[in-house]
């Protein structure tokens, strides 16, 4: 007896006819039809199945007819394609999230270094920026770089473009060459450049050089924007640097910058650029283009999803931030087993509290006895040599002489402290 063959819809190379949008409201997708009036899918492109769920579900649509058909069907295709962009819109933004915490990841580890360090503080930064917003990325690169670049490359153009400035009493004699190497040189071409655009233009159009982003409002929204958002990473990094800094300092920069963040993405939805300087001068030219709320509110969530990723271990560990900050004012209960006795001891002791300056703590921490505190300032101890803090670390660590052990370290501040109690 000869076998059947099985039937496999598959193998039947079935096409959608575009004439069932009109006819079914059926639209293809993938390898399926889908209704663009209920969302359901046919998993097969037959018209007597689209027919069917049409007539069976869809009765009230049989009385359109000819312009008012085709309008329903375009309203209701627009309805659908907005709808899948919402949802492939939020998954790439979550997607980019992740390569950014990667790429910034990795990057800390190649250079072995704290994000408050200058140059990788800038590498971070440039990573992240070039996977949650590329595009604003290739604003600064393609337009900004070249145009700065063609100015200065020549020697003529840039004492040409020099002097250009100076009939028109410019506040500003030059552009600024972006530095690679130089962490803050990214904000200040982005501003230099934003104040001088209208002077930019005009010189380059008398070279006979025709930059079209440069009069474009939609372009122009975009790099005042992203200004001030570097401008607002450039104040932040400047906190986090310099020696002295500890980790409830950077904490408390952390927690402020979060909460500006919030406070710029409701501001930036009402259209109040209050924090946005270049922005709000932008807006004050009345532009043709509307500001691209959608955009930069986007850029603003990503941002902030970022920094919730890339701190969340400071959030974790607040408590003992909090107690390293200020221990006369840390719950007992809430600390750690080990603490409990040492801070009830520390609490109660009005000499110490009298002694403590919130401005002061390693002295603070260093004067307490060890016999009575050791947890205390063992904790203490880890709370000024980890984070971005890696200066009072190499402080500690690189003081050797060569007449003693290669195990021993100079250690000042806190006595008895050991190179492995050093989380750098």
């Amino acid at each position: 007896m000869a076998c059947s063959k099985v039937r496999k819809i598959d193998r039947e190379c079935r096409v959608f006819n575009e004439q069932w949008t009109r006819d079914y409201f059926f639209v293809p997708w993938k390898d399926r039809a889908i209704c663009i009036i209920c969302k359901e899918n046919v998993s097969v492109f037959k018209e007597y199945n689209l027919r069917r769920h049409h007539e069976t579900r869809h009765k009230e649509y049989a009385s359109l007819k000819g312009a008012a058909r085709d309008d329903k069907v375009r309203r209701l295709k627009g309805g659908l394609a907005a709808q899948q962009d919402a949802l492939l819109r939020q998954s790439r933004a979550n997607l980019a999230a992740v390569r950014a915490s990667y790429k910034a990841a990795n990057l800390l580890a190649i250079h072995g270094k704290p994000f408050t360090d200058g140059e990788f503080g800038k590498a971070m930064m440039l990573a992240v920026s070039e996977e949650v917003c590329p595009e604003k990325t290739d604003t600064f690169r393609g337009v900004v770089v070249q145009c700065v670049n063609y100015i200065r490359k020549n020697g003529l153009k840039h004492r040409q473009f020099q002097a250009f400035l100076s009939e028109l009493g410019s506040a500003y004699q030059d552009v600024l060459y972006y530095t690679e190497i130089r962490w803050l040189s990214r904000g200040k071409v982005l501003r230099r450049f934003y104040d001088l655009l209208p002077e930019i233009n005009t010189f380059l159009q008398s070279k006979g050089e025709t930059v079209q982003e440069l009069t474009d409002p939609g372009w122009k929204w975009d790099l005042a924007f992203l200004t001030d958002v570097t401008e607002v990473l450039n104040h932040l990094n400047l906190q986090l640097q310099g020696k002295g800094n500890l980790i409830s300092d950077m904490y408390s920069h952390i927690k402020a910058f979060e909460v500006k963040l919030q406070l710029l993405l409701r501001q930036v939805q009402k259209l109040d650029f209050t924090h946005f300087p270049a922005t709000q001068m932008y807006c004050a030219e009345k532009p043709a283009a509307p500001f691209p709320v959608a955009k930069c509110k986007d850029a603003l969530e990503m941002l902030q999803r970022e920094f919730s990723v890339r701190f969340r271990e400071l959030h974790v560990n607040n408590k003992d931030i909090r107690l390293f900050q200020n221990p006369f004012a840390a719950d007992i209960d809430d600390a750690r087993p080990s603490l409990q006795f040492e801070l009830a001891e520390l609490q109660n002791c009005d000499v110490l509290k009298d002694a403590f300056k919130p401005d002061s703590l390693l002295e603070f921490y260093a004067a307490l006895p060890e016999c009575t505190y050791p947890n205390i300032k063992q904790h203490a101890l880890r709370m000024c040599t980890v984070f971005g803090s890696t200066y009072t670390c190499y402080t500690q660590t690189s003081d050797f002489s060569p007449a003693r052990s290669r195990h021993t370290v100079h250690t000042d501040r806190f006595p008895g402290s050991r190179r492995g109690d050093c989380n750098c």
